[in-house]
C-alpha cells in the first residue's frame, strides 16, 4: 500500500491487489495458449502430414490457456483506495475491480469512529512460507477491525511505515504491541464458547426479534464460526442490525455494523 497523496487535510493510499500475479498469469498463459493454438492450426493446414485430428489437442489447449490468461489477469487486477479526509471528517475505503460487479464498493466512516491502527500478523502454518501482514483500522465501537486491503503480504516494514503515517496524520494510537490493541468483540472465544453465544443470541431474538445488538452479535458469531457456510446468514443478521440501529439513530454503532457487513460481503468475492 502506497501513499499517493498527502496534505494537511487529506491522506490517500492505494493498494493494487496482486498486480504481479496478474501479470504473471498474463505473461505465462496468454503467449503459451496462443503458441499452442498456432501449432494446432499449422498442423491442421499441413496437408503433407497425415495426423488425423491430432491438431484438436493443441488448439483446445491453446484456447483454454488463452482464456485462462485473460481471465486471471483481469480477475486479479483490483485497486483498493483508502482516503482520510479531515475537511469532511470521513474515512472512505473503496474497491474497484474489472470483471466483478461489487454489490457495495465502498465503506465510509467518520474519523471519530477510529480508535487506532495496527499491523496485524497472520502467522503461516507452513514451513515453506513466511508470515504475512495487514494494516487494520481499530474502531472505537466494539474494537472492530477494518483492513485497509483484503490481501495480506510479507512487506512488514512498509506496513509499519504506512501505519505510523496514518496514526500521525489522524493523531491516533499506533498499536505496536506496546500498547496492545484491545481485543475485538468475540475475538478470543473458543469454538464451544462461540456456540454457546450463538445459542444465547438466538434465544434473545426468539423473545425480542427487533433487538439490534442480538442481530449484530449473531451475525458476527455465525461468521466467526464458519465463514463460508454461515456467510449468508451472517450478512442477513448484520443487515437487520443495521436497520434497527438506524431506526434508533445510533449512528456510531450503525457505521461499524455497516462496515463489518460490507467486509463480510467482500470476503466472498
Amino acid at each position: 500500500m502506497k501513499i499517493i497523496e498527502q496534505s494537511p487535510e487529506r491522506l490517500v493510499l492505494r493498494y493494487r491487489c496482486s498486480l504481479w500475479l496478474a501479470l504473471l498469469f498474463a505473461i505465462t498463459f496468454i503467449p503459451g495458449g496462443l503458441f499452442a493454438l498456432l501449432i494446432g492450426l499449422a498442423i491442421d493446414r499441413t496437408a503433407a502430414l497425415d495426423l488425423g485430428n491430432f491438431y484438436i489437442m493443441p488448439v483446445g489447449f491453446g484456447i483454454i490457456f488463452s482464456i485462462a490468461g485473460f481471465y486471471f489477469s483481469i480477475k486479479f487486477a483490483e485497486i483498493t483506495t483508502a482516503t482520510f479526509d479531515k475537511s469532511k471528517q470521513t474515512f472512505t475505503l473503496t474497491r474497484k475491480t474489472i470483471c466483478q460487479k461489487l454489490e457495495v464498493n465502498s465503506i465510509e466512516l467518520s474519523l471519530n469512529a477510529i480508535l487506532g491502527i495496527e499491523v496485524k500478523t497472520i502467522e503461516s502454518h507452513s514451513a515453506d512460507s513466511s508470515d504475512v501482514y495487514q494494516i487494520e483500522i481499530v474502531l472505537d465501537s466494539s474494537y472492530y477491525r477494518i483492513p485497509l486491503h483484503l490481501n495480506a503480504d510479507s512487506y512488514w516494514q512498509q506496513k509499519v511505515r504506512v501505519a505510523k503515517t496514518i496514526a500521525n496524520f489522524l493523531n491516533i494510537t499506533y498499536f505496536s504491541g506496546k500498547p496492545k490493541a484491545p481485543a475485538a468483540k468475540f475475538q478470543d472465544l473458543s469454538n464451544n464458547q462461540i456456540q454457546a453465544e450463538i445459542e444465547r443470541s438466538q434465544t434473545i431474538l426468539s423473545q425480542h426479534p427487533n433487538d439490534p445488538e442480538a442481530h449484530e452479535n449473531l451475525g458476527l458469531l455465525l461468521y466467526q464460526q464458519h465463514k463460508r457456510k454461515n456467510r449468508k446468514a451472517a450478512i442477513a443478521h448484520l443487515q437487520q442490525a443495521e436497520i434497527y440501529f438506524a431506526s434508533q439513530s445510533n449512528l456510531k454503532v450503525l457505521e461499524a455494523v455497516r462496515a463489518i457487513k460490507t467486509l463480510t460481503i467482500w470476503q466472498k468475492m
